[in-house]
């Protein structure tokens, strides 16, 4: 939900409102009721949308930015492996 919410902010998408809108209550409430459901512990739930939002605004952060400055690394997708394959790469 974070990455798609970030990229279409970054796009400058007048609809990333909507999405953080709806997104976070409905993780929110994914959240909440693997708790009470009792599938997991509320430091795994935590643990989890702090890792999940981390990534889903770093990668596409990094990924999607424009930056005037070409000095400033940039993270590219590349093929590898006889082009079966990605590679992350950093770029300047």
């Amino acid at each position: 939900m974070s990455a798609s919410a970030e990229v279409g902010v970054l796009r400058g998408c007048t609809r990333s409102r909507w999405m953080w809108a709806v997104g976070l209550p409905v993780a929110t409430a994914a959240a909440y009721l693997s708790v009470a459901g009792d599938r997991h512990y509320l430091s795994d739930v935590m643990a989890g949308a702090a890792l999940g939002w981390g990534v889903g605004f770093a990668v596409p952060y990094l990924a999607h930015r424009h930056s005037a400055d070409p000095r400033v690394p940039a993270l590219r997708l590349v093929p590898a492996g006889e082009g079966r394959m990605l590679a992350a790469v950093w770029t300047r």
